[in-house]
């Protein structure tokens, strides 16, 4: 019996010596917090002093800006938001469009690619494009759509955090959701 107690007062000796030698003082990586997306809820933005309307998730909240027609949903919750510029359409919408594919390649430089999506919804006149850049730009999704003769609006999706495509992937999945939600369901106030 006192020969077991040795030998196991041995070996525990010798794991506590060399156990605890080789501990390694360099910090975990950082994690990341869990993403709680918004409940598929739908609702229309209808304002008056916006020449569009369109559907979109309840979570967002417009905030105007002081040219008409401009302004941003923002999802408070995921520390995102979609801004909207309007531009009516005056001889001018190859610069618009020129305009626009400067903006959305701009994000080249650091997209692993970038893929476009035609969009015609000819009862309603509504002839888009959407960009979905893919990588870690700061952009991940944004469109325009036209009547061409009157109406121009461009939005594009914008996350508040340093862009990395691996943990702000459910985040730029939902806003790109939300982005083809916007455009199918957009309509001109003049429609007739």
């Amino acid at each position: 019996m006192k020969q077991v107690s040795r030998v196991i007062l041995v070996l525990a000796t010798v794991l506590l010596v060399f156990g605890c030698q080789n501990q390694s003082t360099t910090p975990l990586p950082k994690g990341y917090i869990r993403i709680g997306l918004p409940e598929p809820n739908v609702t229309a933005l209808n304002r008056d002093e916006l020449p569009y309307r369109f559907l979109h998730n309840q979570s967002a909240r417009w905030e105007p800006h002081p040219q008409g027609g401009w302004g941003d949903l923002v999802y408070p919750r995921l520390g995102a938001r979609i801004e909207f510029t309007y531009l009516p359409v005056e001889g001018n919408l190859f610069q618009l469009v020129d305009d626009a594919f400067e903006l959305a390649f701009k994000h080249s430089v650091v997209a692993d690619g970038i893929e476009r999506t035609e969009y015609h919804n000819d009862s309603s006149r509504v002839h888009g494009l959407m960009f979905m850049i893919s990588g870690n730009a700061a952009s991940a999704t944004q469109w325009i759509a036209t009547d061409s003769t009157g109406h121009f609006l461009r939005a594009a999706s914008s996350v508040f955090a340093t862009p990395n495509k691996d943990s702000l992937a459910p985040v730029n999945d939902f806003l790109r959701a939300e982005m083809r939600l916007m455009m199918e369901s957009l309509t001109w106030r003049d429609a007739k």
